[in-house]
């Protein structure tokens, strides 16, 4: 009986050095969950959702895909994945077209971050005329943001846990290497 006792140790200790893997700790599957989020997050933005964020801004797109500005210009959206730390969030952007180009809205496009909620979209920051820059600070495990465009201080903007509100200013410094969107 004893032989049986020590063999099965054995086996197990052979196993082990074997390179038989661990359980997962809980660490480990939060790290795995959190990187499978972070991936959901930054992947492109599929049809679907593009057609449902439209619905949520009452816009349409024609068969080609192109939206009615406010300068009656027909203009391709961008459709951004923004990681801001709130689930799936998404900047749509639409600028001015050929004849109002970035003058229908300012010195940049409308923007629009929309957050996924439930089965529909909601519009959880707006702007017109510059920039979003994604800020490195945080506030309710969400980034600041700023409104990027000229000047030397910008306006800052803070998750209160439902949408983001203007809470002071940040320098040109503070968003040297924050990312701006859109990007292209």
């Amino acid at each position: 009986m004893r032989i049986a006792h020590i063999l099965s140790a054995s086996a197990i200790f052979a196993l082990a050095a074997c390179g038989q893997a661990a359980a997962p700790s809980s660490a480990d599957a939060q790290s795995t969950a959190q990187t499978s989020a972070t991936a959901t997050s930054n992947a492109e933005a599929t049809a679907a959702e593009k057609t449902a964020i439209l619905a949520a801004l009452h816009l349409t797109a024609d068969a080609r895909g192109l939206v009615m500005n406010e300068c009656n210009d027909r203009v391709t959206p961008t459709y951004t994945p923004a990681d801001v730390g709130l689930g799936r969030t998404i900047l749509f952007a639409m600028g001015g077209g050929p004849i109002g180009g970035y003058t229908c809205y300012g010195d940049g496009p409308d923007l629009h971050l929309m957050q996924r909620n439930g089965g529909g979209w909601r519009e959880i920051y707006g702007s017109r005329g510059g920039f979003m820059v994604i800020l490195p600070t945080t506030q309710n495990d969400a980034h600041d943001l700023a409104f990027g465009g000229p000047g030397m201080s910008h306006a800052r903007y803070r998750w209160s846990g439902s949408a983001y509100v203007q809470a002071g200013e940040v320098s040109d410094d503070a968003i040297g290497n924050a990312q701006v969107l859109p990007n292209g």
